[in-house]
């Protein structure tokens, strides 16, 4: 199942049709019509008891054969939609929908993967479950697996709704080591906003996106600053970087000047339509007032004063000039936090922007992979599922990892779809005996697993 998912992923009832088309199937042992979908589904519920034994038994194996490095663990939560009523599911509910589909149930899925994006760790979580919520059971699930592995330390990336104050504190208590931006407001807004211009400008840093190869300016500046975060009872130091980013200040002002156009101009149509018809009412014109402002980022930015009773009120609407100039101050500026006193700015922004290749990899399970599946209705067919598809991706990972090693620039699906019309031959003779034979690999083909020390197809396939 997983090297299906690899090739040509199917739905469980034609995963038998597509074991027919190849040599798999005399590789193992296993007639096609063995691989129907009653038969894989109880394969998955025999599977579900042990799911993470063989993860963990998977992952500790590759670790060691592949000397790979945990140093740096980036995590981040995706969904899979379902559609249907799965009313009997404890994991499939409503939640936020990173697909964009709030109309339909999902579960979510943690997942930490190195510096290099091979995953290490994950989790099935219920639809529902808020991202906050899930670090502190993250971290005691990765520490586990590190034991097994026989390392011990990590420093985890995750994104800001993960960066809590009660998480920060959590992990400090626990001697964890993590990097992770956080929502500025109170006291880490106040730290934000008493940083000068002038200062930030000073302090130029050395990262620059890969997109930008070409750029001569700086892109991000960045000051440290100290801050107490609390927790009842609890308190722990962390250095905040207050990071400047060029392109962040000028997207910020492009979305705030749009939606203070968008807001004025409602609020002006609203004030030449006063006293008239509907808006002779003053609560129909205060709901009106309020439907404009509702999801608008530049409300706060707006004085809006409604006088009068019904039929004969004024509207006054005016920028406050102070909060606009404090939005202004604030374009571009972000906190990154850490307990991390070892590293530099420049490394600390390095690693935070690393946290894509979690997001890349989500791409993959959605992509290539197609982790989407639809004609489950068991949960632990589910969970053993999602194992199967991480397996899938583990592999793909490695064809990326080792093709890096051996300075190739190609991607895994490349790999996969460079091999994807080798084709085997097996001849039956009347006395039921069988001949194998294998064309010969292309130039390309034989050069890319010569550099990724891989084997030839024939001692690849050990076939009864």
């Amino acid at each position: 199942m997983a090297i299906n998912r690899l090739q040509a992923p199917r739905p469980l009832y034609k995963i038998g049709d597509w074991l027919e088309t190849t040599a798999l199937g005399s590789a193992l042992g296993i007639q096609a019509e063995q691989a129907h979908d009653t038969r894989l589904g109880e394969t998955l519920d025999a599977v579900y008891p042990h799911y993470e034994t063989i993860w963990q038994t998977i992952i500790q194996k590759a670790v060691t054969r592949y000397h790979l490095s945990l140093a740096w663990l980036h995590y981040d939560i995706t969904s899979a939609y379902f559609e249907g009523l799965y009313t009997d599911s404890e994991l499939v509910k409503y939640g936020y929908s990173r697909d964009h589909r709030p109309d339909t149930k999902q579960i979510n899925i943690g997942l930490d993967v190195t510096a290099h994006g091979l995953p290490l760790a994950f989790r099935v979580l219920v639809g529902n479950t808020a991202d906050r919520t899930t670090p502190r059971q993250n971290c005691e699930a990765v520490r586990a697996l590190l034991t097994q592995t026989q390392r011990t330390e990590t420093t985890f990336v995750h994104d800001r709704a993960m960066g809590t104050p009660e998480t920060l504190v959590w992990y400090d208590q626990h001697d964890q080591t993590f990097i992770t931006p956080m929502t500025a407001e109170g006291e880490l807004q106040t730290l934000l906003d008493s940083v000068p211009l002038d200062e930030l400008m000073r302090t130029p840093l050395a990262y620059h996106p890969a997109r930008a190869t070409q750029a001569t300016e700086p892109a991000y500046y960045g000051v440290w600053r100290e801050h107490i975060f609390t927790d009842p009872g609890h308190k722990v130091k962390t250095r905040v970087l207050v990071v400047y980013s060029v392109s962040k200040a000028r997207l910020d002002g492009q979305k705030r000047d749009s939606a203070l156009q968008k807001l004025q101009t409602r609020l002006e149509k609203i004030q030449t339509q006063l006293n008239q018809r509907k808006y002779k009412r003053r609560d129909y014109t205060l709901e009106q007032i309020h439907l404009a402002q509702r999801g608008n980022l530049a409300r706060h930015l707006f004085d809006v004063t409604l006088g009068g009773e019904d039929g004969a009120m004024t509207l006054q609407v005016q920028v406050n000039a102070d909060r606009l100039a404090q939005a202004k101050q604030r374009d571009g500026r972000y906190p990154l936090v850490t307990n991390r006193w070892d590293l530099d700015a420049d490394q600390v922004l390095s690693h935070m922007k690393e946290q894509d290749v979690a997001e890349k990899r989500f791409a993959i399970l959605k992509g290539p992979l197609q982790v989407h599946p639809l004609w489950l209705h068991k949960d632990e067919r589910l969970v053993s599922l999602v194992l199967v598809v991480m397996i899938a991706l583990l592999v793909y990972c490695l064809l990326e990892y080792l093709a890096r090693q051996a300075q190739r620039q190609v991607t895994g699906r490349a790999l996969l779809e460079l091999f994807a019309n080798y084709t085997v031959v097996r001849v039956n003779f009347a006395d039921g005996s069988q001949l194998w034979t294998y064309p010969e690999l292309a130039l390309t083909q034989s050069q890319l697993l010569k550099d990724l020390g891989l084997p030839s197809p024939q001692q690849t396939l050990v076939l009864s």
